[in-house]
């Protein structure tokens, strides 16, 4: 049977009364917002509204959306894109994952799923094809998401169901609780709370059918295309010999490993948990479909060592950079932490950030051995950070409680000065060393969904193949191959914004993109986008149109967040990354009010927002078709 890449229903779960339902999208409404993240914010802006519900009621929705490319043989084309409430900040929530979850989503016959109310007992959802069931899942209360989709995959009798689900975490609603999408992470936004919340466990679904595009001779010729353009490229080849673990090792180099709370930077026993030892546990390549960058291992640490038989998947850079934060320098208890993190469901990005603010503040006595339990908290002590993994995730004690609450309300319950050194912005934990390269943090700092890096954090700076000249032919600037400077790196960074934005409704993964091999785009671009919608769908959409919908669904999100009450203060740092940077080679660097007092108003412009403020004007607003947006922003005093 037949699907079409675009077009199909998209299922709608009520979880409190247990009806299910298939809504059809109009043509017109597709040609606006595309699919993936962009309708999913649209569907999530006619649901909820930001200054009446909470991220963890009934009323809340979570909105799973596939791209239009998704289940097709695209390369890359793998992400799942989710949208609801950020648990964390109160405003716009976005996170996504590869693996086989969306593809299997569209293979069924469906654009999106939009999950609502509140169940009044554990469930989780069975899409199999045409049938659709909620399923009682009291027996997977407590579980791990490893062991929770285990048992899943034997009650339905399908191995090869993709299967989401959440761990202890989100059951006990921990703030940065995730979901683990056949061991891929929706990480950020707190999206396995939302599950949670709404005592949902997981959703498996399996899809068979096949999707139909307008002229798939033309969309086989163009994948072939950039399959040789992206194996031949140098970066990409890096990414493909030895999946993410040089990773850690790049950010280094580059001063963007940030330790002890953002104290410092740089890591000087980098090499005892860099590439050549991580390779040691590598047990097999985890494919995502047609993908040729292969990013992803399976490690596996050898019975005999410390935690042995330990083994997790996904081990990108971010478990080694995250515990470079605490000095720690051994592999196995790296690959402990991440598989804790991953079966009981914590974001490793914010656990990292709670624990360095709880060491901080226990270094400086503002907290001590009663608010912490009697654990005594320091550097470089992996027991201890696999003890408050387990602690956080089951809201064990005051002191597990307190930290599952995210790096904001944590400080602000203990109070005492401990808020200067919580690393946050809008409530979120920031992950990433802002003070070296002004390109990636200033799309760090502008980005929709809080602190992270990426909707829009330009990566420019992290190709040191790409000249002056170059970059200038590239991107009309050599300031794109300059990390240190601010000039021109709005305009970079609402660039990213546009491709990234167009890039999640397509479904393609930013590591198939030009977004890790900076120096494709004058290859694989926003033509080529357009070129893919019109040979999967049909319609001739030219790269001004795809532009235009890109600062439609960027709207929509700064809009959601104004109605949330966030403001442009909110997307200024916290003081410490406006100090210098105490040692090493980037002594002294610091960030400058000033300087992204200029990148802010310049940000706007572009976006055709007001430069002061942020809000989009009401003109904006009118030549977009958004006035149901203006209506709100209006009534909620934001002109």
């Amino acid at each position: 049977m037949w699907v079409n890449c675009w077009g199909n229903p998209i299922i709608r779960v009520d979880l409190t009364s247990g009806r299910i339902e298939k809504e059809s999208i109009e043509e017109k409404l597709l040609k606006k917002f595309l699919l993936g993240r962009g309708i999913g914010d649209w569907l999530f802006f006619n649901n909820v509204d930001p200054r009446k519900s909470d991220a963890l009621s009934p009323d809340n929705v979570l909105i799973f959306s596939s791209g239009i490319l998704t289940g097709t043989n695209f390369p890359g084309a793998v992400r799942n894109s989710i949208v609801s409430l950020n648990v964390l900040t109160g405003g716009y929530g976005e996170s996504s994952c590869g693996g086989y979850f969306s593809s299997k989503l569209k293979q069924a016959g469906y654009d999106g799923l939009i999950i609502q109310g509140k169940s009044p007992k554990p469930v989780f959802l069975w899409i199999n094809d045409d049938s659709i069931r909620i399923k009682d899942a009291s027996k997977l209360t407590g579980r791990t998401t490893f062991e929770a989709s285990d048992i899943i995959k034997k009650e339905i009798n399908d191995g090869s169901a993709s299967i989401c689900t959440i761990g202890p975490a989100g059951e006990k609603l921990v703030r940065y609780a995730l979901i683990n999408c056949d061991n891929r992470y929706v990480g950020r936004c707190g999206m396995g709370a939302i599950m949670g919340s709404k005592n949902l466990k997981a959703i498996a679904i399996q899809g068979t059918k096949t999707v139909k595009v307008f002229n798939i001779r033309k969309l086989k010729k163009i994948a072939v295309r950039i399959r040789r353009l992206l194996i031949n490229d140098p970066i990409m080849q890096t990414k493909i010999k030895y999946g993410m673990g040089k990773e850690n090792e790049t950010y280094n180099e580059l001063n963007l490993l940030p330790v002890k709370n953002f104290q410092e930077v740089g890591f000087d026993r980098i090499s005892e948990i860099g590439y050549d030892e991580l390779k040691k546990y590598y047990k097999n390549i985890i494919y995502c479909p047609n993908c040729p960058i292969n990013c992803d291992r399976l490690v596996q640490i050898n019975e005999g060592e410390p935690y042995g038989g330990t083994s997790v998947s996904s081990m990108e850079a971010g478990p080694a950079y995250n515990m470079s934060h605490f000095l720690i320098d051994d592999m196995p208890t790296i690959i402990k932490a991440f598989e804790l993190l991953n079966g009981y469901g914590l974001d490793m990005h914010s656990w990292s950030n709670c624990m360095q603010w709880a060491i901080e503040c226990f270094e400086r006595g503002i907290i001590n051995r009663k608010d912490t339990d009697n654990l005594d908290l320091r550097w470089r002590d992996g027991p201890l950070l696999l003890e408050s993994i387990r602690r956080i995730a089951f809201r064990e004690g005051e002191f597990g409680n307190l930290l599952a609450e995210g790096v904001a309300k944590a400080s602000k319950k203990i109070g005492r000065g401990s808020e200067k050194y919580a690393m946050q912005m809008k409530g979120m934990e920031i992950d990433d060393e802002l003070r070296v390269d002004k390109g990636m943090s200033f799309g760090i700092l502008t980005e929709s969904r809080g602190p992270g890096h990426t909707l829009g954090a330009y990566f420019g700076g992290f190709d040191k193949s790409m000249t002056a000249e170059k970059a200038k032919i590239l991107y009309g600037t050599e300031n794109a191959a300059k990390a240190e400077v601010y000039d021109d790196k709005a305009d970079l960074v609402v660039l990213t914004e546009r491709y990234a934005a167009i890039q999640d409704c397509l479904g393609i993964c930013w590591f198939a993109s030009y977004r890790s091999a900076p120096q494709l785009i004058d290859k694989y671009n926003m033509g080529t986008y357009a070129e893919l919608i019109g040979e999967t769908t049909g319609w001739n959409v030219s790269e001004e149109e795809l532009i235009e919908i890109a600062e439609r669904i960027l709207t929509v999100e700064r809009s959601i967040n104004l109605l949330a009450g966030l403001e442009r203060k909110d997307e200024y740092p916290p003081d410490r990354f406006f100090k210098p940077i105490p040692k090493g080679p980037r002594k002294g660097m610091a960030l400058k009010r000033e300087a992204l007092d200029t990148l802010f108003k310049r940000h706007s412009i572009l976006h055709n927002w007001d430069p002061e403020t942020g809000i989009p004007y009401r003109k904006t607003l009118e030549d977009m078709g958004l006035t149901q947006i203006m209506d709100k922003l209006e009534s909620a005093g934001k002109y």
